[in-house]
């Protein structure tokens, strides 16, 4: 049908975006959005994980929580990865990168170059080094091999491998204190963990990425409906690469969310229940049509994220909705006609910590 014909082209359809998306930037930037316009600053939505690298001063913004919380799943001081010396991160999903990562790597490589001309000063041999963050190895992974073309090109990627052309297929590793790579993977195929990322990871990062899988659920050939394969494989390939003790990072779309409210509004942007279509154009297709352009995503419930978490394995430490009201002044009678001339726009999305057991 429309949904499996969509389904079986989804990695295509994320080439062809990236395609349309013009070369990264060659500045780095302190404001950082995913590839859909969402929040993605690391930082901020996860201050307990990365407080060794919070520059000193600064405080993450405070969440406005959705009323409907998992109160058997409050945050605690047990969360906090603690690696003295080292840390591994996965960017699942990645895109072209996300940008707080790639600062952290441009900071840590100027970091690096500093400590090495501190030690051939004889002037300042006997300093100690003025670093307290542990060494930050880097692995970002993408279904798109575009994606991972131009992230490669991204001068801040660039200058932390400083390797020749890889291979997309066979990441190179790096004679540097710190593992940085890039690689095509589909995360949703069955059993597609690399070799060197099994057990490898402190952090796996899962910002907006099971949303653009597919549905939730799909009906199978007895006319039942059953979780998504392509989900459930990605969970388990998720906490594959975990260390024990090792947590996963989630935020993605939820019910509700201002986006399902628009696409809700658009013929033939509906796929599925709760899953969409995002990027085309409805003028182009007939009701009948299946979209020939565009992405999926799907919008969660708090149950369904826990289902697919706790399914392969991993512990909750916390899961709950987070909501965000944007307001932007009005520049047009329309916009002024409402609320009282602001636009606002409100966000949810389902916000999760998961944690691989030590045993």
């Amino acid at each position: 049908d429309g949904l499996t014909r969509f389904l079986g082209t989804m990695v295509d359809r994320w080439d062809g975006y990236y395609k349309a998306l013009s070369s990264p930037s060659t500045t780095t930037t302190t404001t950082t959005t995913s590839r859909s316009g969402t929040p993605s600053n690391v930082l901020q939505m996860f201050p307990n994980e990365f407080r060794s690298w919070q520059t000193p001063g600064k405080k993450g913004k405070r969440r406005r929580r959705h009323p409907t919380t998992d109160s058997g799943s409050r945050p605690s001081s047990e969360e906090a990865i603690i690696a003295p010396t080292e840390l591994t991160v996965v960017d699942l999903g990645c895109g072209l990168g996300n940008d707080t990562l790639l600062d952290l790597v441009e900071r840590q490589r100027v970091h690096r170059d500093e400590e090495e001309t501190r030690r051939e000063s004889p002037s300042s041999a006997s300093r100690e080094s003025s670093s307290k963050s542990p060494l930050l190895h880097v692995h970002f992974v993408d279904a798109s091999r575009e994606a991972i073309r131009k992230l490669r090109s991204d001068p801040r990627y660039r200058r932390a491998t400083a390797s020749d052309e890889e291979s997309a297929e066979e990441p190179k590793r790096l004679a540097t204190p710190a593992a940085i790579t890039a690689q095509v993977c589909n995360l949703a195929s069955a059993k597609m963990t690399p070799a060197h990322l099994e057990q490898s990871a402190d952090i796996a990062l899962l910002l907006f990425t099971l949303s653009a899988i597919g549905p939730y659920r799909l009906r199978g050939r007895n006319g039942k409906r059953s979780q998504s394969s392509g989900m459930v494989n990605a969970v388990q390939n998720v906490a594959r690469m975990l260390k024990p003790g090792g947590v996963v990072l989630f935020r993605d779309y939820a019910r509700y969310d201002d986006d399902q409210l628009q696409l809700n509004s658009m013929v033939g942007a509906q796929l599925s229940g709760n899953f969409y279509v995002r990027g085309f154009d409805p003028t182009d297709h007939k009701e009948s049509d299946s979209p020939t352009d565009g992405t999926g995503c799907f919008f969660f419930d708090l149950e369904e994220v826990r289902q697919l978490f706790t399914g392969a394995g991993l512990e909750v430490l916390q899961l709950e909705y987070v909501t965000r009201i944007y307001k932007k002044s009005g520049k047009n009678g329309r916009d002024c006609s409402k609320n009282g001339g602001a636009v606002e726009r409100r966000r949810i999305w389902v916000h999760g910590k998961f944690r691989k057991p030590n045993n």
